[in-house]
């Protein structure tokens, strides 16, 4: 807590820094807000920030984001970094760093970010000073939440209101009893939706049939032909 408290001044000084008319989030929101961001975090402390981020983006700035953090991102995700170039292009990596994070993290965060200088349109680094390591990661959030808001702001929209999200909690009610309905689940109406969903997952006829007959006829055809 009073490491917490011990960053309030600091804090406010940034959110200064980001009111300006020229700024560094600003900047970086110039740079990221046509395209879909990766956002890459440390297991030792910037993963939070990074799951915050992507939330902020898709919730202010009405844009999809998708995030990982290391060493994770090297036990598959970079495979996935190989094909469909032209959409590749589309995506801006963005590394959030923290000078404690672990040694062996740097070293595979620098080695993927030069793997991936040919696939990605474009890469950043975000990292933020401080006394420690909590005010460092409150900052990079206050941070990376002032780029969520420009970005907004340079894509048109307001970020205020969350319309998609208020519709779900007024129709997801309503369509999983209909569901359930259909799916013969007595007294559906009466359950909450939890239970209704946990219903539905349960329901026989809901569950996915046995070997590949749910698969697509395109993909089926592609395996027959290989």
């Amino acid at each position: 807590i009073e490491m917490v408290e011990n960053s309030i001044e600091s804090l406010k000084l940034l959110s200064r820094e980001m009111n300006k008319d020229k700024n560094k989030a600003l900047t970086i929101a110039e740079n990221i807000h046509t395209t879909c961001p990766i956002i890459y975090g440390s297991e030792e402390l910037t993963w939070v920030a990074a799951l915050r981020f992507r939330g902020q983006l898709a919730e202010n700035a009405k844009m999809l984001s998708f995030h990982n953090h290391f060493p994770e991102q090297n036990h598959n995700e970079i495979e996935g970094w190989t094909v469909n170039k032209d959409i590749m292009n589309r995506f801006s990596i963005i590394w959030l760093k923290d000078e404690d994070d672990h040694s062996g993290t740097q070293a595979r965060m620098q080695i993927s970010s030069s793997l991936l200088e040919s696939s990605a349109g474009s890469q950043l680094e975000i990292s933020q000073t401080g006394k420690n390591r909590v005010e460092r990661l409150l900052k990079l959030i206050h941070f990376t939440d002032w780029i969520s808001y420009y970005a907004a702001l340079l894509n048109n929209v307001d970020p205020t209101p969350v319309n998609r999200i208020q519709e779900l909690k007024l129709k997801s009610s309503e369509q999983l009893i209909a569901q359930a309905e259909e799916l013969g689940i007595e007294n559906a109406s009466t359950l909450r939706k939890q239970e209704i969903l946990f219903a539905i997952l349960k329901n026989d006829d809901f569950a996915t049939p046995a070997g590949s007959s749910w698969l697509p006829k395109s993909i089926k055809n592609r395996s027959k032909n290989r």
